[in-house]
């Protein structure tokens, strides 16, 4: 056999198959049902899509043969793609000197018979052939030569969809990662029908579900804390006034409560007419900023699936008689009926949109003037008023006297793949707007830690004249050793575990000096080949806040310590005093009520100074003693807590009751603290005429024990819930119910410290249940 030549444009040609990722794929029904077709038409037991690799061919789709592939050096198909514009036909191997001698002619598959047409993409690359192979001699009619050429025009049209998909895959992979990594959703608000739409992220920060919230402007906005609600009111209106972009941070609370601290841009939206139709913009917890709490994840999915790919149709114009003959699937995709229409060219014509009309019938005239093929892509009307896209590719066909004797081809409706192009496009712009306008560093480097993409953040903090080279490159270069072994190795973390994090200050080529919390995650292209996705924030100024914020905390608490300490000793200089005094003059006050009355003043001020001034000290001094841990049985210091109320109401009845309680770890002096402030407060409480009880219970919930103390007090109203444990915030009078206001704010700050949280849960009038959680193992 005679090994066919290698073609001029070889190295494009397999560039060209590589780009379509195609080779050695799972079987796909689109294309086995192409080589079903072509061997029902071409009357041949085998029919193949086979693409010429370097040194095989490989068959994408296959019927009658066991094979997968083949060597190159025996494929008839090699032979084909030598001349892309043309048919292969061999109508008996066993007499064409290329062929007779070959594996495949004297032995399995026996092959006599050989039809096979390039697979040409729109680049004129022959990536291989849609054929036909029969162990008989045989010959091909014109209509199934024609029928080959079309099918295998489907074939790339499959194929270039294919690659569509692939990349819109692409696409929409890494810009979902990007939103789960920054944890950021965007918003919509139209102005017309006052309708907002939420992405699935603002949902999540919401804590809510689309299922059972629908979203308003107002129910939006009772999100945010009272506080800033009309900051949001005014930057709104300002954003509808002026047209200026907005940004802003503020607090919401969540539907289960908790407050969090989100960051939100708007935009205007306009019509084509230039007018605002609406707003939209960008809604991201960052809280993990502010509290140093939750990691930040990049940016949301808003990209499509494109469309199921359409059908393809054959055509034929006889100009000679002036005859129009469209297939079953023509007629499906113009939405006509082919037992009631009789398509002509004339009315054929009037079904193009007529934006279109005049390029279609200026490129047909051309091909038909120069006799030569065309393709074009155009709108047409269907019967039923939809507008779709369709491909149209023809060839011109002459007469035995060489004049034109007419035109056929295929006829495809693309509007799947056109509009998985727009979303391409739209996708690629979207996410471009906002990895454009992002303050973060976001870059992509590959397994040799090269850059291959990076935002124009990350290439500010380069002088202008290195910008152009750092796609491509380390640019570790470009820092001192310690720096860059730094990053490299962060670099192999995350491609080891998936994920690294590090708080690191660097001084950047650009001179500046920053501190940057960075992280990196591995993700993969579809080709199975590691990236990482890094985004670096700039917390040089929260950083430099922590630090000021930690040494005047330090200070604020020795202050606190020394100033309480330092004023019990007048204090209780003015009560001994006092009451020496009033010993001293008793005689004289017996008949001076208001004497009496002044000196009650001076003794009970001095008592609550001393009282608020212990709760202060004891506020203070929790930071440094929970580092003191044991093992202990609350069920203890509830005793004990029940023998001192007991030794202080006298006679007065009341109830404490509790569940089996488990051993616990933690501070015991301050879960102690705790347990008899909450339990306290159950009491003091009390509605008039009711016995005071209170009911301790304990449940496992995952790393934690949630303890729950219930009274049956006078309740708290539900708008009162987040100030009760805010420090000095009372809600009643002193007269009514005394104390300091820093109990519950003691309360607070034990569990936090142990790793947990605190909240309530009341209806006014039929008490109230406090709820906090410790750790198990702190």
């Amino acid at each position: 056999m005679t090994a066919a030549s290698i073609p001029q444009n070889e190295s494009d040609r397999l560039a060209a198959l590589e780009r379509y990722n195609i080779l050695d794929t799972l079987p796909e029904e689109e294309f086995d049902n192409i080589v079903e077709l072509a061997s029902t038409i071409c009357g041949t037991p085998i029919a193949l899509i086979s693409l010429i690799d370097k040194e095989r061919q490989w068959f994408k789709a296959k019927k009658g043969l066991e094979a997968e592939e083949t060597h190159r050096d025996l494929a008839f198909c090699a032979h084909a793609i030598l001349d892309d514009d043309e048919t292969l036909i061999v109508e008996d191997a066993t007499k064409d000197e290329r062929f007779k001698d070959s594996d495949l002619v004297t032995g399995e598959p026996d092959i006599r018979f050989y039809a096979g047409h390039p697979l040409k993409t729109p680049e004129g690359h022959a990536l291989g052939t849609l054929c036909a192979i029969d162990r008989t001699p045989r010959k091909l009619t014109p209509d199934q030569v024609l029928a080959l050429k079309t099918l295998s025009s489907q074939v790339v049209q499959l194929l270039e969809f294919r690659k569509i998909q692939n990349e819109l895959q692409f696409e929409r992979e890494r810009l979902l990662l990007s939103q789960s990594v920054a944890k950021l959703g965007h918003w919509e608000l139209s102005l017309s029908t006052g309708k907002v739409f939420w992405s699935k992220q603002v949902y999540e920060i919401h804590g809510v579900s689309p299922d059972d919230f629908d979203p308003n402007l107002d129910a939006a906005i009772d999100f945010y804390h009272p506080d800033d609600r009309q900051s949001v009111s005014d930057n709104l209106d300002a954003l509808a006034r002026d047209h200026e972009p907005i940004s802003l941070e503020a607090r919401i609370i969540r539907q289960d409560g908790r407050v969090i601290f989100v960051h939100s841009t708007g935009q205007p939206k306009f019509n084509s007419d230039n007018q605002l139709v609406g707003l939209f913009g960008t809604f991201q917890d960052v809280s993990d900023r502010v509290q140093r709490e939750q990691k930040l994840q990049t940016q949301t999915d808003l990209l499509e699936q494109a469309e199921a790919l359409g059908k393809l149709g054959h055509w034929k114009s006889d100009l000679i008689n002036n005859e129009l003959f469209w297939s079953n699937e023509v007629f499906n995709i113009y939405g006509e009926d082919p037992n009631t229409y009789v398509p002509d060219i004339e009315s054929a014509m009037a079904f193009y949109h007529e934006d279109d009309a005049k390029r279609v019938k200026d490129t047909l005239n051309k091909a038909k003037a120069e006799l030569s093929n065309f393709g074009f892509n155009a709108r047409i009307v269907r019967k039923d008023g939809t507008i779709i896209y369709v491909r149209v590719n023809g060839e011109c066909y002459t007469q035995d006297d060489g004049t034109l004797g007419g035109i056929f081809g295929s006829f495809q409706d693309v509007s799947a793949q056109t509009r998985a192009s727009r979303d391409v496009k739209d996708a690629k712009a979207f996410q471009d707007l906002i990895l454009n306008h992002m303050p973060d560093l976001v870059f992509v480097k590959d397994k040799d830690f090269k850059i291959v993409q990076a935002n124009p953040a990350f290439k500010s903090v380069y002088p202008k004249e290195m910008q152009d080279k750092i796609i491509g490159f380390t640019t570790v270069e470009e820092y001192p050793k310690e720096d860059a072994d730094a990053f490299l190795e962060k670099d192999r973390e995350a491609f080891e575990k998936g994920y690294s994090e590090t708080i690191e200050k660097i001084q950047f080529p650009d001179g500046n000096i920053r501190t940057l919390l960075t992280k990196k995650i591995r993700f993969e292209n579809q080709k199975g080949e590691p990236f990482i996705l890094g985004l670096a924030t700039n917390v040089t100024e929260r950083e430099n806040l922590i630090e000021r914020l930690v040494s005047s905390n330090e200070e604020l608490e020795r202050f606190a310590y020394v100033c309480s300490h330092d004023l019990q000793e007048p204090l209780r200089m003015i009560r001994s005093y006092s009451d020496k005094l009033q010993l001293h003059i008793g005689d004289t006050l017996d008949h001076d009520e208001k004497g009496k009355k002044y000196f009650h003043f001076l003794t009970d001020g001095a008592q609550r100074a001393q009282n608020l001034i212990t709760d202060i000290l004891s506020y203070s001094r929790i930071d440094a003693d929970t580092k003191a841990l044991e093992t202990f049985d609350p069920s203890g210091l509830i005793e004990t807590i029940r023998g001192g109320i007991q030794d202080n109401l006298d006679d007065q009845p009341y109830k404490i009751t509790f569940d089996d309680l488990p051993k616990i770890k933690g501070n015991k002096t301050q879960i102690f603290q705790l347990l008899q402030n909450l339990i306290n407060n159950g009491l003091k409480y009390r509605r008039p005429d009711v016995i005071p009880s209170v009911h301790i219970t304990v449940e496992e919930m995952g790393l934690y024990w949630k303890f729950a103390v219930i009274d049956n007090g006078i309740g708290i109203d539900k708008r009162h819930f987040y100030k009760v444990f805010e420090v000095f915030q009372r809600l009643h009078k002193n007269s009514e119910f005394p104390g300091t206001g820093i109990g519950l704010s003691i309360c607070k700050k034990i569990v936090e410290q142990h790793g947990g949280k605190i909240w309530v849960d009341s209806e006014k009038g039929l008490g109230s249940t406090f709820y906090f959680t410790l750790q198990k193992h702190n």
